[in-house]
């Protein structure tokens, strides 16, 4: 009974390390997310799959969200960015379960670029989003 226990424990122990994850910043560095979404300070709050969501681009917008708009995103930015590396200035709302949100000043960097899809990260690590090209 002891050496089952013992065994369980050490179990339990090796999963936990395993699953603890990056828990911390908006790291999008695996770029294996291609669906639209927003994470900040390190957890997804916003992620809409291409069969219930809707989007829009301006010349300096990204807007997306979910068929009835209950829940949506949006970036407006300096100059709507499109080249890996590129660094622009943008303001950010998002609602999420009936709570509006924002922040402004953000200073976002395009990590990656793949065919229609942006990866944006801010220089502090707290925002980031995967957005359609313009």
């Amino acid at each position: 009974m002891r050496k089952s226990l013992s065994y369980i424990f050490l179990s339990l122990a090796i999963l936990a390390v395993s699953c603890s994850g990056n828990k911390g910043g908006a790291d999008v560095s695996t770029h294996s997310n291609r669906n639209v979404s927003l994470k900040v300070n390190g957890n997804y709050v916003i992620t809409l799959a291409d069969e219930n969501m809707q989007y829009c681009t301006g010349s300096h917008l990204f807007r997306a969200g979910n068929d009835d708009m209950s829940t949506y995103f949006s970036l407006s930015f300096d100059k709507y960015p499109s080249t890996e590396g590129e660094s622009v200035g943008a303001e950010l709302k998002w609602k999420e379960s009936g709570m509006e949100q924002d922040r402004s000043g953000l200073k976002l960097s395009v990590t990656k670029v793949d065919g229609d899809v942006l990866w944006l990260s801010d220089t502090e690590g707290k925002v980031a989003a995967i957005i359609r090209k313009n």
